[in-house]
């Protein structure tokens, strides 16, 4: 995926925001698992390593990771960074 194709399709997209180095990242694969599983058809997810694409994490204002931004139709319909309820 590059900033020109993103998010790459129309309907809902879940982008997830990580880092390699990152362990609450780590952490939050089994929800995100569960998240897509529940919604298989209906949501796509993307992942965007924040350190491999700098530009659309600026773009995207993203502070810590990870963080969670739902689109609908390619614009931004809701984001999430607050990870600590999944606990």
């Amino acid at each position: 995926m590059s900033e020109n194709n993103f998010p790459s399709v129309d309907g809902f997209v879940m982008v997830d925001f990580y880092a390699d180095w990152c362990e609450p990242c780590k952490w939050a694969l089994p929800v995100i698992d569960v998240v897509i599983e529940h919604f298989k058809g209906k949501v796509l997810l993307e992942k965007i390593n924040i350190d491999e694409s700098p530009e659309i994490a600026s773009e995207y204002k993203i502070m810590s990771v990870p963080t969670f931004i739902l689109f609908k139709d390619k614009k931004k319909s809701g984001a999430c960074e607050d990870l600590t309820s999944l606990r």
